[in-house]
């Protein structure tokens, strides 16, 4: 479910701007593949680069970096397992992310729509506070 949540979030991909510093290279994503705390460490770099290009860049292009973020975040907290601490961290920086672009009036519709159906999919609200549990977590108990 996490996974399948995540994984339409993914695919969005975006330009940084020409402003940003830091762009994260297309074959660093994640290195699915490779070793976990490779794969751990580029997912981390890559959703702290997506993050501060999307500070830098405006429009479109700044609310589809943040998704990127935080499905970049989302997927290294599933990687290492969401209930370690550092797996925990990592899920709720990707909460905040999509929290801010479901409430934000200025995102455009079809981000702001995708964020709550994460939200909704991986919280069961489209209003999750730092205390909600996974609705995964929920069923198990």
């Amino acid at each position: 479910m996490i996974a399948e949540a995540l994984f339409v979030l993914f695919s969005i991909t975006a330009t940084p701007s020409p402003d940003c510093d830091h762009p994260t290279p297309a074959d660093q994503v994640c290195a699915f593949g490779t070793q976990k705390s490779d794969a751990e460490a580029a997912c981390v770099h890559a959703a702290r680069d997506q993050e501060l290009c999307a500070q830098q860049t405006t429009g479109f292009a700044h609310y589809a970096m943040l998704m990127r973020a935080g499905s970049l975040w989302g997927v290294a907290g599933a990687w290492i397992g969401h209930r370690k601490p550092s797996g925990h961290t990592y899920f709720e920086n990707a909460r905040r992310i999509y929290v801010q672009l479901a409430s934000d009036r200025d995102a455009p519709e079809e981000i702001a729509e995708r964020a709550r159906a994460t939200l909704r999919g991986l919280y069961g609200t489209e209003h999750p506070t730092s205390t909600t549990r996974l609705v995964i977590d929920r069923k198990h108990t």
